[in-house]
């Protein structure tokens, strides 16, 4: 089975059954999962590139999204009050990725907490009937080795909001238009390359307000008022 989904009756259940379910004991360790958090438990693990480019066909859509980043890499050059690109490639990637430009590359952060935050803060105010889910991705298992999709770290010094957010990149080059996708066609291993924690939406206060007196709210993850303006959104409508 390449994806476990495990239902949480609430946000108290999640934090009783994440460790269990991944490490089998009641503790965390460390660089065995990332984790990422989406506001609905429907949506997909699909990049920003792959949603834009859904035209194009899923086998020809590595090779464009690197043709996309070399642009974006001209385009910044052209402009001399644009700081130049790290020389590094996977650091330009993330600096693409920051700055909206459309990649392949899904931010995941080392942190259950953090994705947590991010689930609820991104979720619906309106909806309450809906679910948020937390992604935990096996990093030891085959499906990250390289074929077809990889998993990126990247120095803090060069990206001041993934050292704040603990976070990693996935990057999917596998003819597919998801990580789901991927993982369901490489696997042949007993455990599963991915968890889905899905949890209701209406637990949103209780969940935002205990991660807030953890010292995870959108002010400490994010390295500007754009933080601020996060922060004050999830204590309003959370």
């Amino acid at each position: 089975m390449a994806i476990e989904t495990i239902p949480c009756a609430d946000w108290s259940a999640f934090k009783a059954d994440l460790y269990p379910a991944l490490y089998g004991e009641d503790r965390f360790e460390e660089d065995r999962f990332l984790f990422r958090g989406m506001g609905n438990a429907a949506w997909l693990l699909e990049s920003s590139f792959d949603r834009y480019a859904s035209a194009i066909a899923p086998g020809a859509r590595a090779a464009e999204a690197k043709r996309l980043l070399a642009l974006f890499e001209e385009e910044c050059e052209r402009d001399p009050s644009v700081e130049n690109c790290p020389e590094n490639p996977l650091e330009r990637l993330a600096v693409a990725q920051h700055y909206g430009l459309p990649t392949r590359a899904l931010d995941w952060t080392e942190s259950p907490y953090v994705a947590s935050y991010f689930a609820f803060s991104d979720a619906r105010p309106s909806r309450e009937d809906e679910q948020v889910v937390v992604w935990a991705l096996a990093l030891e298992h085959g499906a990250w080795s390289g074929q077809g999709a990889k998993v990126i770290r990247v120095r803090g010094e060069s990206n001041d909001r993934i050292l704040r957010q603990h976070g990693a990149l996935t990057y999917l080059e596998a003819p597919y238009a998801t990580l789901e996708d991927h993982v369901s066609a490489c696997d042949d291993e007993g455990s599963p390359a991915l968890y889905r924690f899905v949890i209701a939406r209406s637990e949103a206060k209780v969940a935002l307000a205990d991660l807030r007196a953890m010292g995870v709210s959108g002010t400490n993850l994010f390295p500007d008022r754009s933080g601020a303006a996060r922060a004050a959104q999830a204590r309003c409508f959370g």
